[in-house]
């Protein structure tokens, strides 16, 4: 029987523009002060395997998440009242907290308003499905939006070259499943609270994390990246080869064979 390569994997996901339509912006403090929407999600209404569609649901059972334009939270008095009128048009992140609606809901009428709707906004929200990992990721990373992951295995079982970017929090904000599902909204509301350091730290870091993933970027480290990826990747399996009795010196890592020339 053959050997398989690796214990683990990484997820390369949709590298290229062809493949989803989306152009490769560069992560910046002016994309996201700019961007027409706060968060950007949308998912198919039937289900997910492996109980996955309470989390991928959850956010769009709260009105308040989808449909209203601003927050509404309680003032001191105890007294519902729109956030825009009780802190006075406050700044978060460097601009009006309440400036940008969110996006979310199940699908839009064409590819052109998803595109346009998902490169216009601050955070994209990456939740888990049949497997651990989504092709968001790869998505709002390549338009700059800064993803947020609601999968607690992500990181171990499906990250994005996992020897080249180790630390995936370093450029993503990461929810824990139990506190995303018992209360989305408050979970999601908490990001328009996020210190303006924290933001420009996670923004440098995605801009570096762009450079790594994609091929088209003009400043790529693509090739390196997948190289040392293959590498590790032939190094664990010549180990889970010694592991059971084996040399490791005769693993095959190809799957194919036959002539050359």
């Amino acid at each position: 029987p053959m050997t398989p390569v690796t214990r683990w994997s990484f997820s390369l996901g949709l590298g290229c523009q062809s493949s989803c339509g989306l152009d490769l912006i560069p992560a910046s403090m002016q994309r996201f002060d700019t961007a027409k929407y706060h968060i950007f999600y949308q998912t198919r209404t039937t289900g997910s395997l492996y109980n996955s569609t309470i989390y991928r649901h959850a956010p769009l059972t709260h009105t308040n998440l989808t449909q209203q334009l601003y927050p509404r939270a309680q003032d001191g008095n105890g007294n519902m009242d729109n956030i825009r009128n009780m802190h006075n048009s406050r700044e978060i992140n460097g601009r009006d907290a309440n400036a940008q609606d969110n996006c979310m809901g199940y699908g839009l009428p064409n590819r052109r308003i998803w595109k346009d709707r998902f490169s216009s906004s601050q955070f994209c929200l990456v939740i888990r499905g049949d497997t651990p990992h989504s092709h968001s990721l790869i998505r709002s990373m390549r338009v700059g939006c800064i993803p947020v992951i609601i999968s607690d295995w992500y990181p171990t079982f499906s990250p994005t070259l996992k020897t080249s970017l180790p630390n995936m929090e370093a450029f993503a904000v990461f929810i824990r499943e139990k506190d995303f599902v018992q209360d989305p909204q408050g979970t999601l509301q908490a990001l328009r609270e996020l210190p303006r350091a924290y933001i420009e730290e996670k923004i440098a870091n995605l801009r570096i994390a762009q450079r790594i993933v994609f091929a088209d970027h003009e400043q790529s480290l693509f090739v390196p990246a997948f190289v040392t990826e293959a590498l590790a990747a032939m190094e664990d399996a010549k180990t889970l080869h010694r592991d059971e009795g084996g040399d490791g010196a005769d693993v095959d890592v190809g799957g194919g064979g036959g002539g050359g020339s």
